[in-house]
């Protein structure tokens, strides 16, 4: 049965982002009946001044594994001056790249000011997208005066993660009818190895007889004009 991994990506202690993350797993495991694992960053500090994964203490890393080996990921994070933690990001950095591949990822940020709003958007969904992940349709941005002993008070910002519980049920519902989903692991082909290639030019030639990502040479005509770009009457 897929687990529901939810991941608190505030330093502080205690942290409205880390009851926040708490009540959505929550809700999401009373409807689904799916496992619930909470990796808290704020536990987590003492172990992250490291240079990399194999300097990882075993807390550290049994937290790291729990995130990779994710049925639904819920991610939160606080906003400071713009951005979430870079503790956070730290922590993100430690994942192996492949890991989460094609697993549902819910996001939420929190902050002081609905100027902040937009990190979901513009920071938190490129980042997990970078990793091959399939982010929920509906991300949320709670203000910290809509969050009450990890409850949305909102009515506006209740609708949304409401939306976004759905999401996630439908997705995990999908994971059990399915097949298994299959983990690509480090050591394994680069699921998007393909498209890496393609941008050194080391991909094979396509139909047009033309290296992809290579630059294509224009011939100069005879008469000496300066040659056209492709496709110029």
């Amino acid at each position: 049965m897929p687990t529901i991994v939810g991941l608190a990506g505030s330093p502080s202690m205690p942290s409205r982002t880390c009851g926040l993350v708490r009540t959505v797993i929550d809700r999401i495991a009373a409807k689904t009946g799916a496992k619930t694992r909470l990796v808290d960053l704020a536990e987590l500090v003492p172990d992250l001044g490291i240079r990399g994964r194999a300097d990882a203490s075993p807390r550290l890393e049994e937290a790291l594994a729990a995130i990779e080996g994710a049925g639904l990921l819920i991610v939160g994070a606080p906003v400071y001056k713009g951005s979430y933690p870079g503790l956070f990001k730290h922590l993100i950095d430690l994942l192996e790249y492949p890991c989460l591949v094609r697993t549902p990822v819910g996001l939420l940020a929190t902050g002081g000011s609905d100027r902040h709003a937009l990190v979901v958007e513009y920071q938190l969904r490129p980042l997990f997208a970078f990793f091959g992940a399939k982010t929920l349709a509906t991300a949320v941005f709670v203000p910290d005066k809509a969050i009450h002993n990890g409850w949305v008070v909102d009515e506006p910002c209740g609708a949304r993660l409401s939306q976004m519980i759905a999401e996630a049920v439908h997705e995990l519902k999908a994971l059990r009818a399915g097949p298994p989903r299959r983990r690509v692991r480090a050591g394994l082909p680069d699921p998007w190895g393909g498209r890496r290639r393609c941008e050194r030019g080391e991909a094979s030639h396509g139909k047009s007889g033309f290296r992809h990502g290579s630059p294509r040479r224009l011939k100069r005509p005879r008469d000496g004009r300066a040659p056209s770009p492709p496709g110029t009457p």
